[in-house]
């Protein structure tokens, strides 16, 4: 596949061939669920509203690579890129990406630190995983967290998290930006990219690695 194709393929998505253009409104259309509520999801495409600009998007990755293709219909442009690593951030790169011709989507920029501590940081993107699907264990947490933070913050987090475009992909993506030992105490703060937004997570953990405080707020 070379530059020329992946052009030709997608000047096509603005004609009656290969689809027409009624099946291609529906493919960039919402899902409507079974209770009636829509989700911004179509057929194998994210739909989503940038900058008042209809914005469709998907990622890939396999193995070691990562792709995404973003379309902005409404002003014929799209962004396509490749890469040859797996720890390239792609909904971060993409967002970067779109606020050249957007300006208005550009999140603040977070400098990241060195992860000496992946023991912790697979401990914080498993929590963020199971908040996510509902599923939040326990055993995560300490005593106290479980009055403070179970269950109506979890479904607060949870919600938040559901926000993002493929929760997973964003928070097994995510990175470190700041981390502190006080005594028997230790708070991480990590970077979760989305394509047009991003979120601060910041998590406290007791010496029994017990997650004692969790918060989750937008990059402002």
């Amino acid at each position: 596949m070379t530059v020329d194709d992946l052009a030709k393929w997608d000047a096509a998505l603005y004609t009656d061939f290969p689809l027409k253009r009624s099946t291609l409104r529906e493919i960039f259309s919402p899902v409507k669920l079974i209770d009636g509520t829509e989700h911004p999801y179509g057929f194998g495409w994210h739909v989503d509203n940038v900058a008042d600009r209809r914005f469709v998007f998907h990622g890939g990755a396999w193995q070691g690579f990562k792709s995404f293709i973003g379309r902005f219909p409404d002003d014929r442009l799209t962004i396509i890129f490749f890469a040859n690593l797996w720890d390239t951030r792609d909904f971060k790169l993409a967002g970067d990406l779109a606020s050249f011709f957007y300006p208005r989507i550009q999140r603040p920029a977070v400098p990241t630190i060195e992860d000496t501590d992946p023991k912790t940081t697979r401990l914080v993107r498993d929590t963020l995983l199971q908040i996510s699907a509902g599923n939040a264990k326990q055993e995560s947490f300490s005593v106290e967290a479980h009055a403070n933070i179970l269950p109506q913050k979890v479904r607060q987090l949870e919600k938040t998290l559901r926000s993002l475009s493929i929760p997973v992909a964003v928070i097994f993506m995510s990175e470190l930006i700041d981390q502190r030992n006080n005594g028997r105490i230790r708070t991480f703060r990590y970077l979760l990219s989305d394509v047009t937004k991003s979120f601060i997570c910041t998590i406290t953990l007791n010496s029994d690695d017990k997650i004692t405080e969790l918060d989750i707020e937008p990059n402002k």
